[in-house]
């Protein structure tokens, strides 16, 4: 997923680029909003905590936290609400935890391909799968 899928009300989880100051994984977390660099700072030491981090992130990261997009996230585990930049967020770690599930239907599908299915999807990461012959 991209820092797109950051919107107001989404539960995600992701890493991020400087696990041993910021954390490493943040597993169930609601986006209530994304905010100003003055805003970000009243949450937290923003300029700081950027300078700590900056030689962890990826070329091409401004330098000045004041040029950085901020987003509030409530931690669904401890009920606290963060504040991270997008810069710090490894971009390919964020996943959307919205399980609303999905269907599929397999035309021409035998019995003995479910095997097949079923390891491909969990080599993907889908360890939960339902199969319905019909």
């Amino acid at each position: 997923m991209s820092y797109s899928t950051l919107i107001n009300g989404a539960r995600v989880r992701f890493a991020t680029h400087a696990p041993a100051i910021l954390g490493s994984r943040f597993d169930d977390m609601t986006v209530t909003g994304t905010i100003t660099f003055s805003i970000a700072t009243r949450f937290d030491d923003v300029v700081v905590k950027h300078n700590t981090v900056y030689s962890s992130l990826p070329s091409g990261t401004p330098q000045d936290a004041k040029d950085l997009t901020f987003v509030v996230f409530l931690n669904n585990v401890t009920g606290k609400e963060v504040v991270f930049a997008t810069a710090w967020i490894d971009e390919n770690s964020i996943e959307g935890l919205d399980n609303t599930g999905l269907t599929f239907r397999i035309p021409h599908a035998a019995i003995g391909d479910q095997d097949r299915i079923r390891s491909a999807l969990l080599e993907m990461g889908f360890p939960t799968i339902e199969f319905i012959a019909n």
